[in-house]
């Protein structure tokens, strides 16, 4: 998929969570949004394991994120494994060394699916290594792919 098209769908997604598609949080939710807060809650579990490679297997492989340590949008596998010798996500495995696992708490979710697009909003804790201890707002854009939920985008903005 091409970047803009993804930039389109997040835009898209946007465009519904301020017209009206927010769903409450606390909701009673689909099999189809208990289906994807699954696999969000399964790539919180492999980053906290430090399985960087199961963990990038949840995304597509043209992903687009913007972290909140970043100017701007970039592609996925830049943004996990950094570049230019600038490290932007301190995967655990990487970051612990002798210290005591990251523990992680993820507010209520807002899951909207729209076709084959799911807007997943939420809050989360993070605490253990030194660069963690914080609060973030994430979005998260899954895509449902040949059967399979996949990420194609996602923000995340600390509080």
């Amino acid at each position: 998929m091409k970047q803009s098209t993804k930039f389109f769908v997040v835009l898209v997604g946007l465009a519904f969570l301020f017209c009206g598609g927010i769903k409450a949080y606390g909701q009673q939710y689909s099999p189809e949004q208990k289906e994807v807060w699954k696999m969000e809650e399964a790539s919180w579990e492999l980053f906290k394991q430090g399985d960087l490679e199961k963990y990038l297997t949840l995304w597509d492989k043209d992903a687009e994120v913007w972290g909140s340590a970043t100017e701007g949008p970039m592609p996925k596998r830049l943004y996990v494994r950094g570049y230019e010798g600038k490290k932007f996500f301190p995967f655990p495995s990487e970051k612990i060394q002798g210290k005591d696992a990251i523990s992680y708490k993820l507010g209520a979710p807002s899951i909207n699916i729209h076709d084959n697009v799911a807007l997943v909003f939420y809050r989360c804790t993070i605490e253990g290594v030194d660069v963690f201890p914080f609060v973030a707002r994430v979005l998260h854009v899954w895509q449902k792919q040949g059967g399979k939920w996949l990420l194609i985008g996602g923000m995340n903005v600390k509080e």
